[in-house]
């Protein structure tokens, strides 16, 4: 955005005492229209001025700040706010833009602001629009909190369900946060976990600003994966397994469980480079844009043994002498294909032949060995047929498999997982520690021939045949919409505690919607974040302008609370271009002219609604459209805090003075925080005003200052978002 005009205008630039300077290159007239205003770029800080037009084309907002109320509920003492600097610098702002006489202004007080209580965001760097209105929204939010000691109030849902849980839950979220943030922005999930070991099920209602919706990446690919059996006696298969561009390895993973009928919690994949494990995807976050299609891909089933906490999976590489000779150093030559083995975390040598052993074949040797291999082949199967005429184990634990096969190969092993070669030979006394990390090296002698039978020509599944499809790439926001509130089993980096089994299990979680804003913010999270790489998904997604219906998304009662769940659409911060300098723009809908802008920084258009949905989009905001007869619950108007979706009855259409109905639970609730603090007990306070599951893809109100400088920004960066 460095490119963007700075507003000056020609040279003629007038700054006010307030800070904020207006110029005349930019169609200035006396009579301009009301919101017709752009924002200088200062300095790469297109983002900001994104995220402040969408926030001044939001009508109840921009009415309670011109009408001067925010005044009476400036909040200068609390201790996570801003002491009223921000809200105050943002209402000079709002003031300027919608005084018609301006044409642009330059949004100094408010960047000076927000550097200086979100050093995140200082100097001239570009950032994101997304975190930015987080920031602004958390900070309005807590300069404007009408609650000036917050008590402390500990919840316990206890057997509550339904709407006496989301009542009750949002009753006492209240009682530490109210303001016109919350009237407008805030809403509430439910969000359902299961135990899958004893089924017993966690339900909790938290508080959110935004919805980060995932986007489903239609760009597929199909990678070539062969699987390697625990069973040695098993061939090898290859299968073609198809994945979304942007998949994870975890998604890649559980792509090719779901074909080779396998548990993905027994899968390890990697990548075989020369004869040898060039590297293990254990990093499940990791995008498999790194899988270049000619790579050798394998994914080793793990054994049932290695469930067990004492055992580990390791693998192991054949080596011989090598045919060449180096100046600096000798290498032996790699052959074959690396093989898993499940093994003791304490072990010993002979333990370690045995289990190396039993995954082995051994062949006829080279040059004219043959008849010594049938030989032995002989002695091995008369010794048998002999231990099993006296009642004995015909082989005990493998033993002269193992003798027979000591003599072929010297078993070392590589401590490290980097790529290199550099074996130490295995103690043949005393224990024997084995990680993970760990790489067994089998290095045969120059005159033994080994093949594999199960690894040399894979099968290869019908699926390798498999051909990708020219498709639309476009996506739909229901899409969008549906995979965000569809079930999902957690990950082991993001697993839960059961408060039943006390353990961490991989539970299934599910969010619904329990309570909708007035002011709905939809990100689409099109930015992508893995390890070293990143990318911007910049697939079309298409949504109304009018007529978001998200009734299919909410709970039963708030469904039949009678309150209207359609939307309509009035801001858009887009971004276009890459990662590394792209530019942010704004489209908003000017609710006192009746038209549609364009804000380019300090450059305001007209803009045609058809011209609106673009693969640019990046933060949708919709109104909520109230019903014919529907009492307005704004707080521009009513100082009642917003009404709950689930209302029903005289509750949802009471005065302007009436509290949202809750239950008895909710009433008691207040009613002892209140004599608490009537008696004279030291409120709370806390940097967490959410409290919540971590693993949410939403986000609630957190303490914006902290030094992450991202408290509500999309985790899946999960993740992450």
């Amino acid at each position: 955005s460095g490119s963007s005009s700075s507003g000056g205008g020609a040279g003629y630039s007038h700054s006010s005492s307030s800070g904020y300077g207006y110029g005349y290159g930019y169609g200035y007239s006396s009579g301009s229209e009301r919101g017709k205003c752009g924002l200088g770029n200062l300095g790469n800080t297109c983002f900001m001025n994104s995220a402040l037009q969408c926030l001044s084309n939001t009508t109840p907002l921009r009415e309670y700040f011109l009408s001067g109320r925010f005044r009476s509920e400036l909040n200068r003492d609390n201790p996570i706010g801003c002491g009223g600097k921000l809200a105050e610098a943002y209402a000079e702002l709002v003031e300027a833009m919608w005084s018609g006489r301006h044409s642009s202004v330059q949004p100094r007080d408010v960047k000076y602001t927000v550097s200086k209580f979100a050093p995140q965001f200082s100097g001239f760097q570009q950032h994101d629009s997304q975190e930015l209105l987080a920031f602004l929204l958390d900070g309005l939010h807590e300069d404007l909190n009408r609650i000036l000691k917050k008590p402390y109030a500990e919840f316990e849902a206890g057997d509550k369900a339904g709407k006496e849980l989301a009542d009750v839950s949002w009753q006492y979220y209240k009682m530490r946060n109210d303001s016109i943030i919350v009237d407008l922005f805030q809403g509430q999930y439910q969000s359902t976990v299961v135990c899958p070991d004893c089924n017993k099920v966690s339900l909790t209602c938290d508080p959110f600003m935004y919805l980060s919706l995932p986007i489903p990446d239609k760009q597929q690919r199909i990678l070539q994966v062969t699987v390697a059996w625990a069973d040695p006696a098993r061939k090898h298969t290859k299968f073609g397994v198809k994945v979304s561009a942007s998949a994870s390895i975890a998604d890649l993973t559980a792509a090719v469980a779901k074909v080779a009928k396998l548990d993905p919690d027994h899968i390890l994949l990697a990548e075989i480079y020369a004869h040898r494990v060039y590297k293990k995807f254990t990093e499940q976050h990791l995008s498999v844009s790194d899988i270049m299609d000619r790579d050798v891909i394998y994914a080793f089933e793990m054994p049932p043994s290695s469930d067990q906490d004492d055992t580990v999976c390791i693998l192991a590489t054949l080596v011989k002498p090598s045919n060449y000779t180096y100046s600096y150093s000798y290498r032996p030559s790699e052959f074959g294909v690396p093989f898993l083995v499940a093994v003791k975390k304490t072990t010993t040598y002979d333990e370690l032949m045995d289990t190396v052993t039993s995954a082995l074949v051994v062949c006829k040797g080279m040059e004219g060995a043959d008849a010594d291999a049938d030989e032995a082949d002989n002695d091995l199967e008369n010794a048998f047929k002999a231990n099993q005429a006296k009642g004995q184990d015909p082989d005990p634990q493998g033993k002269q498999k193992a003798d027979r096969s000591a003599d072929k190969f010297e078993l070392k092993m590589l401590t490290t997982d980097h790529f290199g070669y550099d074996p130490e030979p295995v103690a043949r006394e005393g224990p024997v520690e084995v990680q993970e990390k760990y790489r067994l090296v089998l290095s045969f002698e120059a005159n033994t021939d080994f093949a594999q039978p199960m690894a040399d020509v894979p099968e290869e599944d019908e699926s390798t045949q498999m051909r990708l499809q020219a498709r639309d790439t476009s996506v739909m926001l229901d899409e969008c919409l549906e995979l965000f509130f569809q079930p999902h089993r957690l990950t082991k980096g993001n697993a839960w505690r059961c408060p039943e089994c006390k353990a961490e299990v991989l539970a299934m979680k599910e969010l619904t919607l329990a309570r909708m804003p007035e002011i709905l913010v939809i990100h689409l999270k099109r930015f992508s974040y893995s390890g070293y790489h990143r990318d911007k998904l910049s697939a079309l997604v298409q949504y109304p302008l009018e007529n978001l219906d998200m009734s299919p998304y909410v709970l039963d009662f708030a469904r039949e609370s009678g309150r209207s769940l359609v939307y309509d659409l009035f801001a858009v911060s887009n971004h276009s271009g890459g990662l590394g300098g792209g530019h942010y723009t704004a489209t908003a809908y000017n609710s006192e002219v009746g038209k549609w802008f364009n804000f380019d920084d300090a450059y305001v258009s007209t803009e045609r609604k058809d011209d609106i949905v673009s693969k640019e989009n990046y933060l949708l905001f919709y109104k909520r459209r109230k019903n014919e007869g529907e009492q307005d619950e704004s707080p521009t108007t009513s100082a009642a805090p917003m009404a709950p979706v689930g209302a029903v009855g005289a509750g949802a259409g009471a005065g302007a003075g009436a509290a949202p109905p809750v239950g008895a639970a909710a009433a008691a609730a207040a009613a002892a925080v209140g004599a608490a603090a009537a008696a004279g007990a030291r409120p709370a306070y806390s940097d967490d005003e959410g409290d919540v599951d971590s693993s949410s893809p939403t986000s609630p109100v957190t303490d914006f200052r902290a030094a992450d400088g991202d408290a509500m920004a999309d985790e899946g960066l999960d993740e992450q978002e």
